[in-house]
């Protein structure tokens, strides 16, 4: 029974399909489709279904109506990207290289000299033999000891770099994303079309893009900027990973929200100002937009007095 009616159902199908798949035609009623073997073969089935005692409605209503599914907020969990900070439970230490450069710098952030890369130095081949394994493994050690160190810094320097240039496209075009739309692109085209682009071996296409990419991690760094100053790259470069701004960054929401109470509450405002990280990082960014800015407001000026 069951196999007989599955072919004449399959013969229905296609039956029906080649009706609709003439041109021009009209379906105002799919019943006229259909002849009276046919709707019988519908008939059967129905019947068949509602007379089943296997199934029952409240079987088959999970499958008519399907519920939204709302994961629960579960802060610090597995699908908080987050979490790097939530589940802080005391704010990272200072790396001792910037403590060792404010120490220097008292009273002056000296930010120039801060943007210099640490110098390297190696014995590594004063012992290369097996006559002195002691003294080998210790020259490797502090050699890696001074690349750890270097990249790290070098990461905070990244991250400075993209809040450049973010702060680059907000003087372009204020209050804006930091996104390179269409409208920002022809901003940033009027700005770079002056240049020599073929002395540099420069594309501007690709100019354009990599600044691009760059201002869209930037605006990301900026909203914690905007409530704990730029000092808050040197403290949470390490938690500040690439692929955390690219893949996992929200800038709203539960999870957002709960990173902001943490660092609240583990006070990270005083944290910034009493290791002087803070006027340090507001020094670094404003090392690096100074003349921007001031041929932008030289530019308003000029405009202004027309």
């Amino acid at each position: 029974m069951a196999n007989g009616l599955a072919e004449e159902l399959a013969e229905l199908v296609d039956r029906a399909q080649d009706l609709m798949d003439q041109a021009g035609q009209v379906l105002h009623n799919f019943r006229t489709l259909l002849d009276a073997k046919r709707l019988a073969t519908l008939q059967r089935l129905y019947d068949q279904c509602t007379e089943c005692e296997d199934v029952q409605e409240k079987e088959l209503s999970p499958l008519l109506k399907k519920r939204k599914h709302v994961p629960e907020v579960l802060l610090g969990g597995p699908r908080d990207p987050w979490k790097r900070i939530t589940n802080l439970e005391h704010l990272p230490e200072v790396p001792e290289y910037v403590n060792a450069h404010i120490r220097k710098h008292p009273g002056n952030a000296e930010d120039e000299k801060f943007l210099g890369i640490l110098s390297l130095t190696s014995n590594c081949g004063q012992y290369n033999s097996t006559n002195d394994l002691g003294n080998a493994f210790m020259a490797r050690y502090s050699w890696t000891q001074q690349v750890e160190r270097r990249d790290d810094k070098i990461h905070i320097l990244q991250l400075f770099n993209d809040l450049f240039w973010f702060d680059i496209m907000q003087l372009l075009r204020p209050r804006g994303t930091g996104r390179v739309g269409a409208i920002m692109r022809d901003e940033l085209d009027k700005f770079l079309t002056p240049l020599d682009f073929d002395q540099m071996k420069l594309q501007k296409e690709e100019v354009m893009e990599n600044v691009g990419d760059w201002s869209i991690r930037g605006s990301k760094i900026n909203k914690l900027c905007s409530r704990y100053g730029p000092g808050v790259i040197i403290v949470l470069h390490r938690q500040l990973s690439r692929s955390f701004l690219e893949g996992k960054f929200t800038a709203s929401g539960p999870y957002f929200e709960g990173a902001i109470h943490r660092l609240d509450d583990l006070k990270l405002h005083n944290y910034l100002e009493n290791t002087n990280t803070g006027s340090l990082g507001i020094s670094i960014r404003q090392l690096l937009i100074r003349p921007f800015q001031e041929a932008f407001w030289q530019s308003e000026r000029a405009r202004n007095a027309v």
